[in-house]
């Protein structure tokens, strides 16, 4: 894959791996390594502290073949907004939202210039007259912000 040679780290006299120097980058940066941890590679007579090498280590590039394989994804594109559907121009042009509000409130005024004496049927009547009158009110606004 590349040239770079392996190191082997150990703590506490256990061997955790063999590296590339950027993966042990990659690891001390997540908290899987630490600087005291040992180290040793090829034609070493010893083993050494990453520390030592910590330089070496922060510098170490990923090869080109290994970054595009690990590249974070790019953002996603913004949401577009659908678009509109083609309606009939008159159809949006004409207020129904307000013709409906003016309906309803006539039927509100009717309800409460009505005469309340008299019958319960007609007492009901009156009432049922508002609650209508309300309820178109209630669509015609509706409509209106449609």
């Amino acid at each position: 894959m590349t040239d770079a040679p392996k190191i082997k780290i150990a703590r506490s006299g256990k061997i955790l791996g063999e590296f590339y120097p950027w993966e042990v980058c990659e690891k001390w940066a997540a908290g899987e390594l630490s600087m005291t941890d040992d180290y040793w590679r090829h034609g070493m007579a010893s083993w050494g502290k990453l520390q030592t090498i910590k330089e070496e280590i922060i510098t170490a590039k990923k090869p080109a073949s290994s970054t595009a394989l690990a590249s974070p994804l790019p953002p996603l594109p913004p949401m577009s907004k659908p678009k509109p559907s083609a309606k009939n121009p008159t159809e949006e042009s004409f207020p129904w939202g307000t013709i409906v509000f003016i309906i309803g409130a006539v039927t509100v005024l009717s309800g409460l210039t009505g005469n309340p004496d008299g019958s319960a049927v007609r007492q009901g009547v009156l009432a049922q007259h508002m609650t209508n009158g309300i309820l178109l009110m209630i669509l015609g606004v509706l409509l209106s912000k449609r």
